[in-house]
């Protein structure tokens, strides 16, 4: 709708950032918008059901009758501990962007780790289709490292154990 209907980004297409920021941001808007979106979604879904539970615990209560503000309740006491399983969503959704960006690269016309799989694939290229599968590993294993390591912040009851 906003490359055909009301040209107002380019629907395929990459200019480089050598070429300026704002031109390069400029083609990324709708890969971005169309990989994000989803995710956003669920991470939002996620929180706010976390967030309904955290908010019925009774320290939640008493936070509240202790004259606490409900925007302080829930900056203070509610974000942090509805927020592991949050996280948690967040790390699963990596390989989902990944995986993601395959499609978009391709149908948005974009230069990236996803095109190259696609053209490693169809040339027979075993190395490099090797090559793209142990970096999309690391990269998921190392958000998945980082998930873990912000469950120790998060709650204080798995640092101890």
């Amino acid at each position: 709708m906003f490359a055909l209907m009301f040209p107002i980004f380019p629907a395929v297409g990459y200019t480089p950032i050598s070429e300026g920021v704002g031109a390069w941001a400029h083609n990324l808007v709708l890969p971005g918008l169309t990989l994000g979106t989803a995710v956003a979604a669920e991470i939002t879904r996620q929180l706010r059901g976390s967030l309904y539970d955290v908010m019925q615990q009774d320290y939640i209560r008493s936070a509240r009758a202790n004259g606490l503000r409900g925007s302080a309740v829930i900056a203070k006491h509610g974000l942090k501990n509805a927020a592991v399983p949050v996280v948690t969503v967040i790390g699963f959704q990596v390989g989902f962007l990944l995986g993601g960006s395959v499609i978009v690269e391709r149908v948005f016309g974009l230069p990236g780790l996803g095109d190259l799989a696609i053209r490693a694939v169809l040339q027979r290229d075993i190395p490099m289709i090797q090559g793209i599968v142990v970096v999309t590993a690391v990269v998921v294993m190392l958000v998945n490292l980082a998930v873990d390591l912000s469950y120790g912040y998060l709650n204080p009851k798995v640092r101890q154990a």
